[in-house]
């Protein structure tokens, strides 16, 4: 099986967001199939792909989800494609992006800050959270649970962004930390 993390960005911004941000999304890649592997024996090969959106006259006003969901069928539906993108979906029924059936979309938070050493728990706290969350609903379909899983997956992002649980921290080996210590990833915890 095939997990494709696909980094959206804009055209004008390709040479700073593969500077800036590619090296963390390829790390964030490995670290989720691992934990898909760890934790409910899927077993994923792991592709990483930029897609630029450029600017064109002739293109529609706003590229969007469908643009996406096109792109996934042309790429194959079999496959499992996860879309960090610039832009959050207008319609979905999850807070934490959009999913479906071997296709997921997180709109990704960009790192505003001076400090690039901060950069990597920015990216953890705000946007590996969200990756796991979507995974989830991924793996409660694979395993033919969804329907209860989901709601269990929305009952406990709920306690996590209220901040009445905090999330699972890993170091760059993939081993549990603190908040406190130094991490590079951070996940949802597994619904019951």
């Amino acid at each position: 099986m095939i997990l494709r993390f696909i980094y959206v960005l804009k055209h004008e911004e390709l040479d700073s967001r593969l500077r800036d941000d590619l090296p963390y999304v390829e790390s964030m890649g490995r670290f989720f199939t691992w934990w898909l592997g760890k934790n409910f024996g899927l077993h994923y090969d792991m592709y990483v792909d930029v897609l630029a959106v450029e600017r064109s006259p002739l293109r529609r006003l706003r590229f969007g989800l469908s643009d996406l969901i096109m792109h996934h069928r042309s790429k194959g539906r079999e496959d499992y494609h996860i879309y960090l993108a610039y832009f959050k979906p207008l319609i979905s029924d999850c807070s934490a992006g959009y999913y479906t059936d071997n296709f997921g979309l997180v709109q990704w938070m960009d790192y505003a800050g001076p400090d690039s050493s901060e950069r990597r728990r920015f990216f953890a706290i705000n946007n590996c959270t969200r990756v796991s969350h979507i995974i989830l609903h991924e793996v409660g379909r694979r395993k033919g649970i969804a329907k209860r899983y989901n709601d269990a997956i929305h009952d406990l992002w709920r306690e996590h962004v209220s901040g009445v649980r905090d999330y699972e921290y890993y170091d760059s080996g993939y081993r549990r930390v603190s908040r406190d210590g130094e991490y590079e990833f951070a996940t949802m915890l597994l619904p019951d």
